[in-house]
C-alpha cells in the first residue's frame, strides 16, 4: 500500500511539472497571426478598397515586408511619403480580427524604428456591422469599430496623446487593453467597450516628416482577470 501511495505521489508531481510549462506557453501564445512578418503580409490587412476608405485606396502600394532591416529579418515597412500622406491619412495596416474575451486583459508589444514619420499604434475593438451575418473569419468589411485603446508609448512613464516620435534605433513599445477596469469607465465608454466582439492591432505611420517606419515582433498575449 505504501509503495502505491509513493507511486501516485510521484505521478502527481510529474503531472504538475509537465502541466506548468504547457500553461505558461498557453499564456504566452501570440494572438497576432504572423506578428514577426516571416510570412510576408499574411495575417494583415493592407488593401482598403471598399466604400468609406477612399483615402486609403493607394495604401497597399506603400506597404511592404523587407528581408532585412538593421540586423532584423522580415520587417514591415510603411513608406509614409510624400509629405502630403504624412500630413493627412498616413499609411496603415490592421491585424486580422482576434476574438475578444471579456474575462481577459490583453498586452501588446512591438519594436519600431523610424526615419521621420510619427507612429500611432492602438488596439481597437470591433462589433458586427449591421446586416452582416456573424462568421468565424470576419474581415474589416464585416465589422464596425466600437472602442479603441490609448496610443502605444515607446518610453517609460510617457503618456501618449497622439502619434509617437520614433527614433532611428529600434525601440520597444507596449500597451494594455482595456486601459482601465470596466467599473472605472465612463458610462458611454463602457457601453462601447461591451459591444466588442473582436480586437484588431491598428498600426499607422502618420504626422512628422515624410519617410519610412519599420515594425517587427508584434506580439499580443492575454491574462485572465
Amino acid at each position: 500500500m505504501r509503495k502505491r501511495i509513493v507511486s501516485l505521489t510521484i505521478m502527481a508531481i510529474a503531472a504538475l511539472c509537465i502541466d506548468a510549462p504547457l500553461n505558461a506557453r498557453a499564456a504566452d501564445k501570440n494572438l497576432v497571426q504572423n506578428g514577426g512578418f516571416d510570412d510576408g503580409l499574411n495575417g494583415w490587412f493592407h488593401v482598403y478598397d471598399w466604400q468609406g476608405q477612399s483615402f486609403y485606396f493607394g495604401n497597399h502600394s506603400r506597404v511592404a515586408v523587407l528581408p532585412n532591416v538593421r540586423s532584423r529579418r522580415g520587417v514591415l515597412q510603411l513608406s509614409v511619403e510624400p509629405q502630403g500622406i504624412a500630413d493627412n491619412q498616413g499609411v496603415k495596416v490592421d491585424s486580422f480580427a482576434i476574438p475578444h474575451d471579456f474575462d481577459y486583459t490583453y498586452r501588446l508589444k512591438l519594436r519600431a524604428r523610424g526615419e521621420g514619420p510619427g507612429l500611432m499604434v492602438r488596439i481597437e475593438g470591433y462589433g458586427w456591422l449591421p446586416g452582416v451575418r456573424p462568421n468565424e473569419q470576419p474581415t474589416l468589411r464585416d465589422l464596425r469599430r466600437c472602442y479603441r485603446s490609448r496610443p502605444m508609448v515607446f518610453s517609460r512613464g510617457a503618456v501618449a496623446q497622439g502619434p509617437a516620435s520614433i527614433s532611428s534605433s529600434w525601440k520597444e513599445g507596449e500597451l494594455r487593453y482595456p486601459g482601465k477596469p470596466v467599473e472605472e469607465m465612463r458610462k458611454l465608454q463602457k457601453k462601447s467597450y461591451l459591444k466588442t466582439r473582436f480586437i484588431v492591432v491598428h498600426i499607422v505611420g502618420i504626422a512628422g516628416s515624410a519617410g519610412k517606419i519599420h515594425i517587427d515582433d508584434v506580439q499580443m498575449t492575454r491574462k485572465r482577470k
